[in-house]
Order: structure tokens, then sequence, then C-alpha cells
């Protein structure tokens, strides 16, 4: 198995989880609760490959917004293959809010 095979599970599990939050407004992302599916997913792929130094904690008035960039390599590729060993680099954002049965949501992208 490979060593960032639960990584891309992941940021795939949770990218696919995401929607449109509210109707009237563009905030995208994957409804969590503390300690639900989601949410471990998320706290796993933070606890195991944070970048150092990239970890962001924003409090305000309404609530807190939570950011860390993951690093995984690229080991899909067959050795050889250019973007092999590549560092493919995702940020985690999780955004409190009272949302029905919610705690907030998360999302994740790409960076380049």
């Amino acid at each position: 198995m490979s060593v960032y095979k639960e990584g891309f599970y992941a940021i795939h599990t949770i990218g696919s989880a995401q929607r449109q939050v509210y109707p009237d407004a563009a905030d995208f992302g994957a409804p969590t609760k503390r300690g639900d599916r989601l949410w471990n997913l998320a706290k796993q792929a933070v606890d195991t490959y944070l970048i150092e130094g990239t970890r962001k904690v924003e409090r305000y008035a309404t609530g807190r917004t939570c950011t860390a960039v993951i690093g995984l390599m690229n080991e899909g590729l067959e050795r050889g293959e250019p973007g092999y060993g590549k560092e493919l680099k995702f940020e985690i954002e999780f955004v409190s809010a009272k949302l029905k049965n919610y705690d907030g949501f998360l999302t994740v992208r790409e960076l380049t």
C-alpha cells in the first residue's frame, strides 16, 4: 500500500462531498460535524501530512476558520514518467457555521 494513499483518499472523499452550503451564497464545502467521517478524514490527513508552518486559525465574532496545507507524493505514475515523485499540495479548510445538524464545512483545493 502506498504511503500517501490515505491522504489522496481523504482529499477525494471530502472533495466529492462538497456542495453549495447556503442556497443564497457562494459558500462551497462539505458539511461536517465534530467526530463524523469527514471530520476524522480531514484530521488524519492534517495530522499525518501537514507541511510545517502552514496551519492557521483565524477567530472572529461568529466563529473560526482553520486552514492547513498538506503535501502528498504522486506515486501513481511509473518511475521515470514526468511528475513521478512530485509533491502535490492541497489546502484543507474548515469554516465553522451554524448549519442544521453540522458544526461547519470543509473545503479542499489543490495548490499549484
